[in-house]
C-alpha cells in the first residue's frame, strides 16, 4: 500500500492537483482510524493527542470548511512550519 500511496498522490498533485483533496481527506480518517484502532490495542492512544494530529485536523477543517480563508491559512502555515 506505501508504494501506491506515494505513487498515487504524487500523480495526483502533478496531473490533477484540484481533485487532490478528494484522495487526500478520505485517506487521512481512514489511516487515523487504523491508528487509532492500533493505537488503543496497544493502550498507546491517548498518543493521538500528540500536536502533529491536532494540525492535520486543523487542515482537514481548512480543506473542508474554510478553503479561501486567510486566517486560517496563517495559522495552519504557522502550525506547520513553527517559526522560521
Amino acid at each position: 500500500m506505501n508504494t501506491f500511496n506515494v505513487g498515487m498522490t504524487c500523480f495526483l498533485v502533478g496531473r490533477f492537483p484540484h481533485f487532490f483533496h478528494y484522495w487526500h481527506i478520505p485517506k487521512v480518517f481512514i489511516l487515523t482510524g487504523i491508528r487509532w484502532w492500533l493505537f488503543k490495542g496497544e493502550k498507546k492512544h491517548y498518543l493521538l493527542y500528540d500536536f502533529c494530529y491536532w494540525a492535520n485536523g486543523l487542515t482537514m477543517f481548512y480543506v473542508v470548511f474554510a478553503p479561501d480563508s486567510g486566517a486560517w491559512f496563517q495559522v495552519l502555515f504557522l502550525v506547520s512550519n513553527g517559526p522560521l
